[in-house]
């Protein structure tokens, strides 16, 4: 869907692209846009590449949940472990919606290279501490993709089970007023003011 002009709200998380996240500033967002969220699934990336080569992600996943699941495992590994855990499901859940995009929704905006934006009444449920981040609402010129993450594939299944499940995510069937919309956008940005929540 193309919008001109509409009003969304951004939550920007500090410490990443501080210098672009001021009042007045315009952007341009296409897919060579890096965002932090790209970035870091690119390190994930690389990362399981390096180590494996060709790899299964869900083979990965496996291997480390059995090794999390060894009763001997000192506390601070475990911890450690969960955390790995943690951030691949994260990964596998992205690489699956960006496969499922491709299948059941081509011409929307990749995750890896757009804006997330919500609406005034989804701002609340997206917010951040107010160390952590800040709020702006923001002019747009481009194309836009509404869904929620609650339409997201199930965390812990496997690769081609979330690509199936993302069509939800990519489809979406109806969006209720319960649930936090987050639109992926790619065009022309303009910041506008900081919000004070």
């Amino acid at each position: 869907m193309n919008v001109i002009g509409e009003e969304y709200w951004h939550v920007h998380r500090l410490g990443f692209y501080d210098d672009l996240w001021c009042e007045g500033q315009e952007l341009e967002i296409d897919e060579n846009f890096s965002s932090n969220f790209y970035q870091n699934y690119s390190l994930r990336e690389d990362a399981l590449t390096k180590q494996y080569g060709s790899y299964d992600i869900d083979e990965v996943i496996k291997n480390l949940e059995s090794i999390r699941e060894y009763k001997d495992l000192e506390y601070k590994l475990y911890h450690a472990f969960s955390s790995l855990a943690q951030n691949l499901y994260i990964f596998r859940r992205e690489k699956a919606l960006e496969e499922g995009r491709k299948l059941y929704n081509p011409d929307a905006p990749s995750r890896l290279h757009a804006i997330y934006l919500t609406n005034f009444e989804s701002l609340q449920y997206w917010h951040v501490n107010v160390d952590m981040g800040k709020v702006f609402s923001v002019d747009v010129r481009g194309q836009i993709f509404v869904s929620s993450d609650i339409l997201f594939p199930t965390i812990t299944a496997d690769l081609d089970e979330q690509v199936r499940e993302s069509k939800s995510y990519w489809q979406p069937k109806k969006l209720t007023l319960d649930m936090p919309i987050e639109y992926l956008f790619q065009g022309e940005l303009r910041v506008n003011e900081n919000l004070k929540i």
